[in-house]
């Protein structure tokens, strides 16, 4: 089985640590056995492509990116192909503020379930959050560019609801976990 887990939330609001905590052999609500769980980051693939490419344009790493997400959905299928009775939690580190964004990733990885993550914070305790951090890919250190940053994600955020459940998908299972 495929469980797909779409965390949804701004900056700070605990995903990536979530993820750590999955890989770490951590559990997850709705999901009794875990088998194996792949994640991948956007954040980390990003800083990772500025320190080794950093004379690339912003198109050419969107583009690094996107190639970056086939290879970990061959991954995924292949492991899938391999393991046909075992729980695979795939873990998308990243805002996925947009229902179709979503949407797009329900049907590049044809998953069993699709858990959706909100993770509701404030701005107050995002910005406590993020100032808290040694060390960040992306992010910067600047309390006003953190703030600029953090309103700007959070003005298109569209935490899941009922309207993610009924999205046009061949998914067995969905159900929204608030956090």
């Amino acid at each position: 089985m495929l469980i797909l887990i779409i965390p949804i939330g701004g900056p700070g609001a605990g995903k990536t640590t979530l993820s750590h905590k999955l890989m770490d052999g951590g559990s997850i609500a709705g999901v009794s056995k875990i088998d194996k769980v792949l994640t991948t980051c956007r954040d980390e693939l990003f800083a990772q492509c500025k320190k080794v490419h950093s004379d690339w344009s912003q198109r050419k790493i969107r583009r690094y990116l996107f190639d970056k997400f086939v290879e970990f959905r061959e991954d995924v299928a292949q492991w899938r192909t391999e393991n046909p009775d075992k729980n695979l939690v795939v873990y998308l580190d990243s805002s996925n503020a947009q229902q179709g964004g979503r949407q797009y990733l329900i049907d590049e990885f044809q998953p069993d379930k699709v858990i959706f993550l909100n993770m509701r914070r404030c701005k107050e305790t995002l910005m406590e959050r993020v100032g808290q951090r040694e060390e960040h890919p992306t992010f910067p250190r600047d309390t006003e560019e953190q703030r600029i940053i953090i309103n700007k994600i959070m003005k298109g955020l569209e935490f899941a609801d009922e309207s993610d459940l009924t999205m046009g998908s061949t998914v067995l299972e969905k159900e929204i976990v608030e956090m």
